[in-house]
């Protein structure tokens, strides 16, 4: 029996435990071994809330033997504790013999590999009543597995067969099923489509833990960087041998220019040859006509060259 086991209800404290006699008409020396017996249960709280207990266990099944002998898990009991190793998968807690709970962090999630660590003193306070989650012992004041901090939101969590507890909710809302796997935790993420009963969208595979979850989405960010650089390169490229066309395509242009300047004069000089020629043929004609019979004609007696064309 411990102090968790006392009520608010004064009255209902009489017989709450049996170490401590606080029935009415008790006689006078029972007060000091009542005054006693409060000091031992608020001495053993203290240690339990103090720091004072170390888990064992083995794996991921941890568990923890208080001072004040807690019989009844529930939600309010608080301890804190030194964890004598590493978790390497989902962990529970077995306090005072009651049997393993699901140790959660902060944030209602299971704990990834390596979130509980050897030598490091943990608080954790036993949650049943709370809003979109199940009975479970979770850490307090930090220690979640980071689903939020890493942009990922949720309205209700748990294994995939407690999710038919959230059937009736409204469009919109959203549950967080998470399994235990050889790998680690598995998280798959799915949507109310409909106010309908059970109408769950196909679940969203997230990574089995949120710095997976960043590594992925840094490499998706790389790679996507990596594209746009390869598709800038091959734009600039498309750009370079566009600008490479226009400057062929302009020396053609030039090129075709002087071709067809060096055509004109080409025409120019053949329309030249051609008028000669016909100038040619046209004197070729009239020295033709004139059929002078040269040897009739009588060169002068004092020798010169002038011909007497007289005697024609």
């Amino acid at each position: 029996m411990s102090v968790t086991d006392w009520s608010t209800t004064p009255a209902a404290n009489a017989t709450a435990d049996p170490t401590i006699r606080a029935q009415d008409g008790a006689s006078a020396r029972a007060l000091p071994e009542l005054v006693r017996g409060v000091m031992a249960k608020t001495a053993a709280l203290a240690l339990d809330q103090g720091g004072a207990l170390v888990t064992s266990g083995t794996g991921n099944a941890y568990v923890v033997t208080t001072n004040s002998g807690v019989t009844k898990i529930a939600p309010g009991v608080s301890l804190s504790f030194w964890a004598d190793r590493d978790n390497t998968g989902e962990p529970t807690l077995n306090v005072d013999g009651a049997g393993p709970q699901r140790w959660l962090g902060a944030d209602g999630l299971f704990l990834p590999p390596g979130s509980i660590q050897e030598g490091l003193l943990y608080t954790v306070a036993f949650a049943g009543a709370v809003p979109g989650s199940l009975p479970a012992w979770r850490m307090v004041g930090g220690g979640g597995a980071g689903l939020s901090a890493a942009g990922i939101a949720f309205d209700f969590s748990g294994t995939l067969a407690e999710r038919a507890q959230y059937d009736a909710q409204p469009k919109g809302k959203t549950f967080l099923a998470i399994a235990d796997t050889p790998l680690g935790p598995s998280w798959v993420l799915y949507l109310k489509r409909s106010s309908a009963f059970a109408d769950w969208s196909t679940g969203l595979p997230i990574k089995a833990s949120p710095a997976q979850s960043t590594a992925d989405a840094q490499a998706a960010a790389d790679a996507a960087a990596a594209e746009r650089a390869n598709a800038e390169a091959q734009v600039a490229l498309a750009q370079s041998q566009a600008r490479a066309a226009d400057a062929a395509r302009t020396l053609a242009e030039q090129q075709a220019g002087v071709s067809a300047q060096q055509a004109g004069v080409a025409a120019t000089q053949a329309g030249r040859a051609s008028a000669s020629a016909v100038e040619a043929a046209y004197l070729a004609s009239l020295v033709g006509a004139l059929s002078y019979d040269m040897g009739s004609l009588d060169q002068p007696s004092d020798g010169s060259a002038n011909f007497d064309f007289g005697a024609l």
